[in-house]
């Protein structure tokens, strides 16, 4: 299923990804912040939640990378960052430096997110 940042659905159907979430499958997907661009987000769900029609995926094992003209590599101080994706199309996120307990911010934004399940 594909939602856009306005939680719409642009194509597949809600009630399978609810059905297939609720009978226990494993979630991966794929945030756009902006669909122009071919920049994604790939993630494996960790936890998975159900609120109403809705699915709540939510992923804790992402370090910090910086993207350079031909690789991609750690940024100098690196930090775990955490998200809460929803089919709404809201994305919170939570930074945390790496090795330390130093909260490194927190931000709230609207993605396009593409949804796969492995039954």
């Amino acid at each position: 299923m594909v939602n856009n940042k306005n939680g719409s659905v642009l194509s597949g159907s809600k009630a399978a990804l609810l059905s297939a979430v609720q009978s226990g499958a494993r979630v991966r997907y794929v945030l756009s912040f902006d669909p122009s661009t071919s920049d994604v987000s790939v993630h494996e769900a960790d936890n998975l939640a159900v609120s109403g029609s809705e699915v709540s995926a939510v992923h804790i094992r992402s370090v910090s990378l910086s993207s350079l003209p031909t690789e991609v590599k750690f940024t100098p101080e690196p930090y775990w960052w955490f998200t809460q994706s929803t089919t709404t199309g809201n994305v919170d996120m939570s930074r945390w430096t790496v090795g330390e307990r130093e909260d490194r911010g927190h931000s709230s934004n609207t993605a396009q997110t593409t949804w796969f399940v492995n039954h």
